[in-house]
């Protein structure tokens, strides 16, 4: 498994992260998906539903995660400054 670590914003908030939190934006930081499901995150973390949740509920609040939904209505999470750069890169 390969990993987007080295200049994502949420290395600079490192040491004030939870183990919790850190898994999730590992999971998220895996190059195979600029996007991941909730369950995605739950099987890459082996985290509960209601532990993801809150977990994505604090990373959303500190502005390290985006939300979005996929074409078929799914809620999909991503790193917001790798989908940023993303969306960036399409304009």
């Amino acid at each position: 498994m390969k990993f987007k670590v080295e200049g994502t914003e949420w290395m600079e908030h490192f040491e004030s992260l939870n183990d919790d939190e850190r898994k999730v934006l590992l999971a998220l930081s895996n190059d195979q998906y600029l996007w991941r499901t909730p369950e995605g995150i739950t099987k890459a973390t082996g985290l509960s539903d209601q532990q993801r949740d809150e977990i994505m509920k604090g990373l959303l609040e500190k502005n390290l995660v985006q939300p979005t939904i996929s074409n078929d209505q799914r809620l999909l999470y991503g790193l917001k400054d790798r989908v940023s750069a993303s969306k960036r890169r399409l304009r």
